[in-house]
């Protein structure tokens, strides 16, 4: 392996073990109430850090599964694969499906707008 591919996945790691420990975990918090289908959200986390969002609902399943083990490998290898993406907290979305435990949003404000993919329902916030 060259060494700069070695310094990105480097980077990528620290940035996801970052994110895990502001917060990107399913400890239980507060129930909020989450919007509709076709309503516009913000997504939030206490920290107003990064929340981290998966292409599918069966990448998120396989997303939480990381998450609770604390494999930050695994996470690391979602986000570099493009099957995951943080988003900032505080970002506009619309909700497009909504689960119990999980939402389909696409979001409508920042870095990532346009872009959809499938959050907790915890930090899913009405507006």
């Amino acid at each position: 392996m060259n060494a700069k591919r070695l310094k990105i996945k480097c980077i990528v790691a620290c940035f996801i073990m970052a994110l895990v420990m502001m917060g990107c975990s399913n400890t239980p918090t507060a129930r909020r109430s989450i919007a509709d289908t076709g309503s516009t959200v913000t997504i939030q986390i206490p920290s107003n850090g990064k929340v981290l969002m998966a292409k599918t609902y069966a990448l998120h399943n396989t997303m939480d599964k990381y998450i609770m083990a604390g494999d930050t490998i695994g996470i690391q290898n979602m986000v570099l694969a493009g099957d995951a993406f943080a988003v900032s907290s505080g970002a506009q979305a619309l909700v497009i499906t909504k689960r119990l435990t999980k939402c389909e949003v696409r979001i409508q404000s920042g870095t990532n707008a346009g872009a959809s993919g499938w959050v907790s329902s915890q930090y899913v916030k009405a507006i």
